[in-house]
Parts: structure tokens; sequence; C-alpha cells
């Protein structure tokens, strides 16, 4: 069976959105980065308090980097997401896509056949990680962060999902 997909800078923000928020390396970095800044607060206080600072001066440092460190907690996620718009942006700009916008997918009977607009990608069914599906797409993993991106809305009503199963 063959479908032609369409992504758009929207579909691929939505897949490395989902990226960080599932995977292994996303959650670590996620995880590391909202306890940068805590821990050079904590940091910071450690050394006020073998310097001798004034406990007034303590206590103010702590009221103001607890408040910070739970709005950068908060923040980091949408600054991460913010990060990955500007770099599809940048990427945009300089003409080089890291997406084919237009895409035609074999699922053949041992392989996954992309081809796009001056390249072919053959995935075997035995290469792929996992299938993530979600309400609005299907990731079909094949390497660490490389996946398939496949939106519903271009496979009409088939069952990929069952067919992916079958073959992985």
């Amino acid at each position: 069976m063959k479908f032609t997909v369409n992504l758009s800078e929207n579909d691929f923000f939505k897949f490395n959105e989902y990226y960080m928020k599932h995977s292994a390396q996303g959650k670590k970095s996620t995880f590391t980065a909202r306890l940068l800044l805590p821990a050079v607060f904590l940091l910071i206080m450690v050394i006020c308090l073998l310097a001798n600072t004034g406990m007034l001066v303590i206590l103010l440092e702590a009221v103001i980097f607890t408040i910070t460190s739970i709005v950068w907690v908060i923040k980091v996620p949408s600054m991460i997401s913010g990060n990955i718009r500007k770099s599809l942006e940048t990427a945009k700009k300089d003409g080089k896509l890291p997406f084919h916008e237009t895409a035609e997918f074999e699922f053949a009977e041992t392989e996954i056949i992309e081809t796009a607009p001056g390249s072919v990608k053959t995935v075997k069914y035995s290469d792929i990680t996992s299938v993530d599906p979600t309400d609005d797409y299907i990731y079909i993993f094949y390497g660490a962060a490389q996946a398939f991106v496949i939106p519903r809305h271009c496979i009409e009503n088939y069952d990929l999902e069952s067919f992916l199963k079958s073959k992985t």
C-alpha cells in the first residue's frame, strides 16, 4: 500500500515536542534543565552561609531563589518548545528544512520505502524500534531521534497501526 504524506512545519514541531516529552533523552534533557538553575541557587546559598552572610540576606535570597526556581521549573518545557521553533525557523531561512514536505510512503512486505524529491529511504520493519500512535499522528521510530511522521489525515481510514504491529 502507498500513501502520500504532506508535512507542515507544525507537524514537524509537534513531532519534536512529542519526542521531548516521551523519549528518555527528551525527559533527561528537560529534567536536567529544570534542575540547573535551582542547583546554582542552592550553591549560592551554601556559599553565603559559609561566608557568614547575615541571616536577613540569606532569608531574602531563599525567598527570591525559591520563587524564581518554581517559575523556572514550570517554564522550562515552553522554553524548550520555543527553541525548537527557533531552530525550525532558522533551518527554513537557510533553505534546509529537516523534513520532507511531501513524500510517498510504500508499506511493502519487508520494509517501508519513503520516496521524496531527491531521496529514497528504506527501513526494514525489523529496524523499527517503536510505533507511537497519537490522536493526530503515527510516529514510526527507526533510530534514536529518527521517525517517519504519518499524519492520520493522510492515511484515510486505513488501520496502519494494526498493519505495523503485525510487521514489527
